[in-house]
């Protein structure tokens, strides 16, 4: 059973994921780049596998959570945007895993 915190980090995740997939069928369209036909199908799966964020998955994310945090906002487009173009793997946990390493970067504010 998920708590309050690990459910809306798992719905701001699957929200950027979606946004980002938004966005390359955007680029798509404009570029006819096949890449972002691809990455945006991954970034779909990934967002339908973030509500099921397990205890495991959590325990890395939760000591970089606040909901409506800019920084981890913006972690998830960094990291989103790598889908498809800098890897091709459609794991979350993989997601999660690069997720947590943007996350972990200093920021300028830092």
């Amino acid at each position: 059973m998920q708590n309050e915190e690990q459910g809306n980090c798992a719905q701001s995740i699957s929200y950027g994921l979606t946004r980002t997939a938004d966005w390359r069928d955007k680029v798509f369209t404009r570029y006819h780049d096949q890449r972002n036909v691809w990455a945006s199908k991954a970034l779909r799966k990934l967002a339908n596998d973030a509500p099921s964020l397990t205890a495991e998955s959590w325990e890395k994310l939760e000591p970089h959570f606040e909901w409506g945090s800019e920084h981890f906002r913006e972690a998830v487009s960094q990291t989103a945007r790598q889908v498809g173009f800098q890897h091709k793997s459609k794991s979350f946990p993989f997601f999660v895993k690069n997720l947590v390493a943007a996350l972990s970067q200093p920021t300028a504010a830092n």
